[in-house]
């Protein structure tokens, strides 16, 4: 059996429509091992002003298609801009967190 992955999805708005770029939509997927990890992904991405539709999922909802390209990365593979959030030692799950931190 294997283990829950947990989906942090949302469009790039840096990227998207980018003249360089082929596609009209820029979606970035990052693949968590635990909840804990997308809860913090989830809120790191809300702090960052190029970052909207941001959506928390237990399925990756996104695959490339003719107008939206996805890029899916692994969060431990990431830098702290994604993987480090400052939040109380109590806070362990991703909706404690959440209500936390929103």
């Amino acid at each position: 059996m294997s283990a829950t992955k947990y989906y942090v999805s949302m469009t790039d708005n840096f990227l998207s429509g980018w003249a360089c770029n082929d596609f009209d939509i820029n979606k970035y997927v990052i693949e968590c091992s635990s909840e804990k990890d997308a809860a913090i992904a989830y809120l790191n991405a809300k702090r960052r002003s190029e970052m909207s539709d941001i959506v928390f999922n237990t399925f990756n909802p996104w695959e490339n298609n003719s107008d939206t390209l996805v890029s899916l990365v692994k969060f431990d593979e990431l830098g702290e801009c994604w993987t480090k959030f400052d939040a109380p030692r109590a806070v362990r799950t991703m909706s404690s967190l959440i209500s936390w931190g929103t």
